[in-house]
């Protein structure tokens, strides 16, 4: 199930993420992101963070 935080950034858990570039889509098990700042921060399922712009990605949840 799908769970979404807010604080400061935005918290979702088990989200799909797609990237522009390079092109591929994770299945993350968590993703943080800042609308102010658009940093995005992917943490996969394996536990390998990746830090992107947010004009980089689509999420969904």
């Amino acid at each position: 199930m799908t769970t979404i935080q807010h604080y400061a950034t935005n918290y979702i858990e088990n989200a799909k993420v797609s990237m522009i570039t390079p092109t591929q889509t994770i299945e993350a098990a968590s993703v943080e992101y800042c609308i102010a700042s658009g940093y995005v921060k992917i943490v996969t399922q394996d536990e390998r963070t990746l830090i992107t712009h947010i004009s980089n990605v689509v999420i969904e949840c």
